[in-house]
């Protein structure tokens, strides 16, 4: 069935007096005042959330459904869009101080696991996974290794669904797990100082969730898979506004020209003329082209900034989410067919070509070739043998045998190109800035092969004395209010084990008075009385439930503030002592 794409516009608050637009939540319409050309320009979406909107509110009114398809067995996307500082980290990621400031990552966490634990009748897995494009390449948040030796491949199978090859996808068995991976993967995000915004991402992020799902009594029913990806792209810029040089500049031009073809891409889908869509333009849109064109409940959050000097990248903003209205997607329910004889048909048709494969090769006069799946160890040696003196000898050819033996031979290729790397001397090593992997904890772009000049941003953040301390002064208010708020939820957690406790005991006082002998009238009393005890039971766990969340929530808050903090000093350090 086809559905256009879903949209909704958030309002940061405005940083000036003099506001730029004028928005009207009732008819869900928002109004451009003394816009460029000299008119105003009024749009109308699903949603317009001005900036009083809470995050829990934003959520329930633009995410949740879209997390509530993914456990129905639709694939679900949620994309913010806008520019730089207009509060799209914030919308997805949240804030860092406060467990009210959760973001849409972390509610739909929550949610999915809260819905997880009261199904009995299914069995679930659930994976994570969370990719990072920088300057056009790949970097997996979840990878802690110091350098990456997998290779990200974004690939299509023959149903024309993309995928990342070589991504890694743990498996998460509780929300805290999950939360821990998200927090992880955040710390070694691309950020930088900016003239709009003290913390910009530079980088477009998506955090996915894969379900499966299965019915517990049932060994033949299909298995149900769905996936939530949670995006957060980085925020278009007028450079002629912005200034920027150096890496920096390169990020920016990389930023743009992504969003540039993610707009092309959009245009073509909402025009029904047009055959060819231009997805491999781009990482991005190669990724995103299952969201944008595909199986998929896709939802845009566009975020715009109210002040009347940001009105061309309001406009900008605006224009793009209405040309997205445009788009319909095709969300089916991913359900993959687990009947034994299905299992057996297919096993039985891989023997009759391994047969028919045997003879041809009989008749073709080879002999001891393999069409397993695996390649024995024995055989494996002789294979890189084979390489290393094929490397070794100009003149020396490799036999080539069926499709898996290439394949094979490609990947011992490899091995001993990225050995020889290992093995090469210091001067032979790449440059820093030709390493496009970030350190562990490092959330700072990588560094360019030159030095960025003096008045670039990010250098006087890290330079410059002054503004050094009044980052280092940011980042303490920032750690008290998260400790302060971890201090009120353990306190909070405290609370309600006691309410919890106290519930017990009155449930176990009145079960107690009703097992003597009574008349009527006071078995009656009794009984209603033990079903307010266990009412007032569930409220009281359910409130220690929902405070533990909260107590855990904010630790890993004021854990990452603590490594981010003490990952930027290091970094200051080493560029300070370098000669």
């Amino acid at each position: 069935m086809h559905k256009r794409v879903k949209v909704c516009i958030r309002v940061r608050p405005a940083s000036k007096d003099h506001a730029g637009i004028v928005i009207n939540e009732q008819d869900k319409a928002i109004s451009v005042l003394n816009e460029p050309n000299g008119n105003g320009t009024r749009f109308r979406f699903d949603d317009v959330m001005g900036s009083h909107v809470t995050q829990e509110q934003v959520y329930q009114r633009a995410a949740m459904e879209a997390t509530e398809s993914v456990l129905h067995g639709y694939n679900g996307t949620v994309m913010a869009y806008g520019q730089t500082g207009a509060g799209k980290t914030f919308t997805m990621s949240g804030g860092k101080t406060s467990f009210s400031d959760r973001g849409i990552c972390a509610r739909s966490i929550a949610m999915l696991f809260a819905a997880i634990k009261s199904d009995a009748e299914h069995s679930y897995c659930v994976r994570v996974s969370y990719i990072e494009i920088y300057n056009e390449a790949l970097y997996d948040l979840l990878d802690f290794s110091e350098n990456q030796q997998r290779e990200l491949v974004v690939q299509e199978n023959d149903k024309g669904q993309t995928s990342v090859k070589g991504l890694s996808r743990p498996v998460v068995e509780t929300e805290e797990a999950a939360l821990d991976l998200l927090f992880q993967g955040e710390t070694n995000r691309t950020i930088a100082e900016h003239c709009l915004n003290n913390a910009s991402t530079r980088s477009h992020c998506i955090f996915s969730l894969h379900i499966e799902k299965r019915a517990h009594d049932d060994s033949k029913s299909p298995v149900v898979s769905s996936k939530l990806n949670l995006v957060d792209l980085a925020g278009s810029e007028r450079m002629k506004k912005t200034q920027v040089t150096g890496a920096m500049l390169k990020e920016t031009m990389h930023i743009n020209k992504s969003l540039t073809f993610l707009e092309q891409v959009v245009i073509a889908l909402g025009d029904q003329k047009r055959d060819h869509i231009p997805y491999r333009q781009t990482t991005l849109t190669n990724l995103l082209k299952d969201s944008l064109g595909g199986n998929c409940r896709t939802l845009l959050i566009a975020c715009v900034w109210p002040d009347e000097s940001q009105n061309d990248q309001t406009i900008a903003t605006l224009k793009f989410a209405t040309r997205m209205m445009r788009v319909k997607t095709s969300a089916v329910v991913n359900s993959t067919d687990q009947h034994a004889h299905a299992t057996k048909k297919y096993v039985d048709e891989i023997k009759r070509l391994k047969h028919e494969l045997a003879l041809h090769d009989t008749l073709a006069g080879r002999s001891h070739v393999t069409y397993d799946a695996e390649i024995a160890p024995e055989a494996l040696a002789e294979m890189k043998a084979d390489v290393l003196a094929y490397v070794a000898d100009p003149s020396r050819s490799l036999p080539v045998v069926n499709v898996l033996h290439i394949q094979t031979l490609f990947r011992l290729f490899r091995d001993v190109v990225l050995e020889t790397r290992v093995a090469a001397p210091d001067d032979q090593q790449p440059e820093p800035g030709d390493s496009k992997r970030h350190e562990p904890g490092d959330r700072k772009r990588p560094e360019s092969g030159e030095p960025p000049p003096p008045e670039a941003p990010v250098v006087a953040v890290l330079s410059d004395d002054q503004l050094r301390a009044e980052y280092a002064e940011l980042m303490q208010v920032q750690l008290e209010a998260a400790k302060q708020s971890f201090r009120k939820s353990k306190r909070r957690v405290v609370q309600c084990a006691t309410d919890v406790n106290l519930a017990k005991s009155e449930i176990d006082a009145v079960t107690k008075a009703l097992a003597g002998d009574l008349g009527d009238e006071e078995r009656d009393r009794l009984v209603l009385a033990l079903r307010d005890a266990k009412k007032g039971y569930r409220i009281a766990f359910d409130a220690l439930s929902t405070a533990k969340a909260e107590m855990s929530y904010m630790q890993k808050s004021k854990e990452q503030l603590v490594t981010s903090a003490a990952s930027d000093y290091e970094l200051w350090c080493a560029k300070s002592t370098a000669p």
